[in-house]
């Protein structure tokens, strides 16, 4: 008994020094485009927000860009501790890119990829908004559209929906239903999408089921897509990661995850090494990790999959970095102008999508917040058990997607092919 106890204290001891003590000291590799980047605030806003969202159940998906993003707009309306709050969060957590240079790498239509970024604020009809306010959103390219929650608010609801649908492509076609009310005065929508082709698509005739290992210890059967190619990636004892490039070399993915290997070699189950993978993997890690990948012969297996999730980020925001400010006291009075009283942000949700199949990824986020009142032959990298999916800009290293599939969901087929 004493002696298995041992044997699972080592390897995890093992699992921890190899995810970051090893990989601190790790020296950089490949390409230039992955040296220390520019948007590491937003890899580690992307991973601190993985770390308060891993405890729900299931799959997750967020956009980290898209929740920063409206971050932005909300800092530029705060006033008092929530001004102060928001500057620090974002110099802390936010990409350091400037306006043109994220507009340039969130905004792109060519073939094999389309990506883009937008942001509107629909505001209350007969309310005065501060001119200095108004005149910073417009110069972020951000829209400014005044509606009338009070009286029509179907109809609100309905140009809200429609506007999200058109800068998503349709695949988020209803983001709100009967989740706004008539005390709306300001609402923030952001929506992201990005869709490209693989630089190296997988043949469809090679995609086979096989068995997922799920969470709960059961399995599934699954579509597995299969490649043998050379990618960047790196492999130890207990840890896998394969970075897959799209098309144009803009653009790349990331599939991360236990070395299944590792679990049966050191007598542990696939859970507790799950759960400390995921407690462990920090923006340094992350960092790190990259540092590893080396271009390397690969026989890849992995999931094809689909996943929507809906995050609601207002309660994250003082474990995020508003500590001070009490919820319900996020003030908001930059935005307004006259005698009114302003209201607080009331309600910051994220809804998201993101489908991976042969040809490549197609992702989508929308937010809002309102206010109310290698080697000579193959190495396997298999993704049979739950993994982490990052879309990653690979000069900035700006995060657009990051989703964890626990249970890997078939993609949607289209009527048409890209």
């Amino acid at each position: 008994m004493c002696g298995s106890l041992s044997v699972r204290r080592s390897a995890i001891g093992l699992l921890a020094w190899l995810s970051i003590a090893s990989l601190a000291t790790a020296q950089s590799v490949g390409p230039s485009k992955d040296a220390p980047t520019p948007a590491r605030g937003n890899s580690r806003l992307a991973l601190d927000l993985f770390q308060l969202t891993r405890n729900r159940p299931g799959n997750l998906c967020f956009s980290p860009v898209g929740i920063e993003a409206v971050l932005d707009v909300l800092r530029d309306g705060a006033r008092g501790t929530f001004r102060d709050e928001l500057d620090r969060l974002l110099s802390e957590r936010g990409g350091k890119l400037d306006e043109k240079t994220r507009r340039a790498v969130l905004s792109g239509n060519r073939v094999g990829l389309q990506v883009s970024n937008a942001t509107c604020l629909w505001g209350q009809t007969g309310w005065d908004y501060n001119s200095e306010f108004i005149t910073r959103a417009t110069q972020k390219g951000f829209t400014l559209k005044t509606v009338d929650f009070e009286r029509n608010l179907p109809t609100v609801i309905s140009e809200i929906n429609q506007w999200v649908s058109q800068q998503t492509q349709g695949k988020i076609p209803r983001f709100f239903s009967n989740d706004l009310d008539e005390t709306t005065k300001i609402l923030v929508t952001n929506a992201v999408y990005f869709r490209a082709t693989w630089d190296l698509e997988f043949n469809q005739t090679f995609t086979m089921q096989k068995d997922f290992h799920l969470r709960n210890g059961k399995l599934a059967k699954v579509d597995f897509m299969r490649q043998v190619a050379t990618y960047r990636a790196w492999k130890s004892k207990l840890l896998q990661i394969v970075e897959l490039p799209y098309q144009g070399d803009d653009f790349s993915a990331f599939a991360l995850s236990l070395n299944p290997e590792g679990a049966t070699q050191y007598q542990l189950r696939r859970e507790e090494l799950l759960e400390k993978f995921e407690q462990q993997l920090t923006e340094t890690a992350w960092q790190a990790t990259l540092s590893r990948l080396k271009p390397t012969l690969v026989a890849l297996e992995l999931p094809r999959f689909q996943i929507a999730d809906s995050l609601e980020v207002l309660p994250l925001l003082n474990n995020l970095g508003a500590k001070s400010v009490p919820a319900g006291e996020f003030n908001l009075s930059g935005i307004f102008a006259g005698d009114r009283s302003a209201p607080p942000l009331s309600q910051f949700v994220q809804k998201s999508i993101i489908q991976v199949d042969e040809k490549g990824t197609e992702a989508a986020a929308a937010t809002a917040a309102g206010a109310s009142s290698g080697t000579s032959s193959p190495i396997p990298f298999v993704f049979d058990s739950p993994f982490l999916f990052l879309v990653r800009h690979r000069e900035t290293g700006l995060i657009l997607f990051l989703a964890r599939v626990d249970s890997p969901q078939p993609p949607v087929r289209e009527a048409t092919s890209r």
